[in-house]
């Protein structure tokens, strides 16, 4: 398995920020179901989307220091059946500076070098 490199908490959030838009993000059942399917509890229903996901991701990665919980749940979003609103050019610019991006199929791959 590859191991992807922590993403700052900078790009952390703005990534969780994204994907928690109110109008084109994940809806909050979607989140919940996200986060146990990657293997992550809940931190808390009650907060806002973006930081329930910045919570649960954060501690993910701080605990296990690699940036995999980010791309293993935007791959399992974009595949998600309730449907996946968010404009990937938006995640692409803060993925981007991570050597990143989110390719047409919605799974996260590296940036071509040359």
């Amino acid at each position: 398995m590859t191991h992807f490199v922590p993403f700052t908490l900078q790009h952390l959030e703005a990534a969780c920020r994204v994907l928690g838009d109110r109008e084109r993000g994940l809806t909050g059942p979607q989140i919940g179901r996200l986060l146990k399917e990657i293997g992550l509890s809940d931190p808390c229903q009650t907060m806002t989307k973006w930081k329930r996901l910045f919570k649960a991701l954060a501690s993910a990665q701080n605990r296990y220091r690699v940036g995999n919980h980010l791309v293993l749940l935007i791959n399992h979003a974009a595949h998600d059946s309730g449907g996946f609103r968010w404009c990937p050019d938006e995640l692409n610019i803060v993925l981007s500076s991570s050597g990143l991006y989110v390719r047409k199929d919605g799974r996260v791959a590296y940036l071509a070098t040359s």
